[in-house]
């Protein structure tokens, strides 16, 4: 989608080259290419040699003749006096310039003094695999440097403006600057596959504008060039022409964003935290509630300013579970280590335990888990976390959670924490009818 709005569509070409036995890189007509695309061949002539001497060892004929042949090509030889070794379509096993022989089970006597002929069909190898692209200026480096006369033949696709990588690094960088305020329906910040569909136009449109941007950064290299006979070519008009279209797409950005209420211009409900003058301490919030409701409050976590103060990140990972009641609940967490010899835990708590909370840390259920490998034949580094149904029939709408781990030298280690939203149960078989 960012590539349509740029106008950098894919095009496909067709590049040939012929090797002279030394060079390995070779420029292409076009750039920036699609490296994975590429489909890069080497067709090598067939050739003609003049045997000498050929012999038997451990399921190979040797055979001795000053050649250009290449390991895979389909050989054919005829005129030796031991006509075992007269073969015909084989594949060449291995080939210096003296020698080259074939995997084939033929024996008899060694022949010598001969003047045998062995001819080679053309052989096409595919190198695409092994072959290194420098996609952004359309260069090939070939894993060998393809013998003369070889020829060389090269297809994919090409683009106008970006390679693949730039367009994943304006995407990723705008996604970021877009959604650094976005969250799911828990509470949890959004990822690119969570995205709500509502908020993809505009992400691409911010992403062209960055893109937008690296081009005209290119362009104010640019100078304006005057020929002898007055003809002017302004090369700072491209630079004009693409800070106008920048403005564009942002004014195009905040639009969207405001008639959508998303992304960086959204409309934003905040809450005002007051101070008690008392205590100095911050007076608690708790989220609304209709008059009938008479479940316990819940108690809102906002932000607070740092005063300029600066809060070390802490080393754990920050993860809301979402759970329905009476439903069987697992989650399945993937660690980069082996887990065999540690030990988990994970307890689900009516409010952290922190000094000053009026209700103690209550605990509300205990994980179950079950270790495994993520991969077969792997290491043991995945745990699932599982709790019945009974228990989770009974969660408060908000509770917390932690998941620690016990290494084998007894040091404890918190890796996830957050909390638990719990959806209340609608269909219940052992309810009244």
């Amino acid at each position: 989608m960012l590539r349509a709005e740029l106008g950098d569509t894919a095009r496909s070409f067709v590049d040939s080259f012929t090797g002279d036995g030394t060079t390995t890189r070779y420029q292409l007509t076009q750039a920036p290419v699609q490296g994975a695309t590429l489909v890069i061949t080497v067709a090598v002539a067939g050739s003609t040699a003049n045997v000498t001497a050929a012999h038997a060892s451990n399921g190979t004929v040797i055979y001795t003749a000053s050649n250009t042949f290449v390991q895979g090509q389909t050989v054919s030889i005829s005129g030796l006096s031991t006509t075992a070794f007269n073969l015909s379509n084989v594949t060449v096993a291995y080939a210096t310039s003296t020698y080259f022989y074939v995997t084939n089970s033929a024996t008899g006597a060694a022949v010598t003094g001969a003047t045998a002929v062995a001819t080679t069909s053309t052989y096409t190898v595919n190198v695409s695999s092994t072959t290194t692209v420098e996609e952004g200026v359309g260069v090939l480096n070939l894993p060998y440097a393809p013998t003369s006369g070889a020829q060389i033949s090269v297809t994919g696709t090409a683009y106008r403006y970006f390679t693949d990588s730039d367009i994943s690094s304006f995407v990723n960088t705008a996604f970021t600057q877009h959604a650094s305020t976005t969250t799911d329906s828990n509470g949890s910040p959004v990822t690119m596959s969570t995205l709500p569909v509502i908020d993809q136009y505009p992400l691409v449109i911010l992403a062209s504008t960055l893109a937008l941007y690296t081009l005209a950064t290119d362009a104010a290299f640019d100078i304006d060039i005057i020929s002898p006979d007055g003809v002017s070519i302004p090369r700072s008009e491209r630079y004009r022409q693409l800070s106008e279209i920048i403005q564009q797409r942002k004014d195009q950005y905040r639009e969207m964003c405001q008639l959508l209420n998303v992304g960086m211009y959204r409309i934003e409900n905040f809450t005002l935290r007051r101070i008690s003058r008392l205590t100095n301490r911050y007076v608690p919030i708790y989220r609304p509630q209709e008059v009938d409701d008479g479940s316990i409050p819940v108690r809102v976590s906002l932000s607070m300013p740092t005063y300029g103060d600066i809060t070390p990140n802490t080393p754990a990972i920050a993860k809301d579970l979402s759970i329905y009641a009476g439903d069987d609940f697992k989650e399945i967490v993937q660690f980069s280590m082996d887990l065999t010899n540690y030990t988990p835990l994970s307890q689900i708590r009516l409010y952290p335990s922190i000094p000053g909370s009026q209700v103690g840390p209550v605990i509300l259920a205990s994980f179950s888990f079950t270790k495994s490998a993520s991969t077969t034949g792997g290491i043991v580094d995945t745990l699932t976390m599982t709790l019945p149904g009974s228990v989770t029939a009974n969660l408060p709408n908000v509770s917390y959670y932690d998941l620690q781990l016990t290494a084998p030298d007894n040091t404890v280690k918190t890796y996830i924490f957050g909390k638990v939203f719990t959806h209340a149960q609608v269909s219940d078989p052992l309810g009244p009818f």
